[in-house]
């Protein structure tokens, strides 16, 4: 039993780590897909940079900025 839920816990933080890594790029893709076809802006594309460095994402800008 303990077992069982043990790799469900591995499994769910797997799953948390890969959507941490991707959650960044996947915004920025649709942001820069919008810039593309005027709907959005750069300013828009840094506001987002800047707010997903607020959340969960702080290592993620630290390793995109260097």
């Amino acid at each position: 039993m303990i077992a069982i839920i043990n790799k469900l816990i591995n499994k769910i933080s797997i799953i948390l780590m890969v959507m941490m890594f991707l959650m960044p790029i996947i915004t920025s893709i649709l942001i820069l897909t919008r810039s593309i076809f005027g709907i959005g802006s750069i300013s828009a594309l840094r506001a987002s940079h800047v707010f997903s460095c607020n959340n969960f994402y702080a290592w993620y800008c630290l390793y995109s900025e260097t």
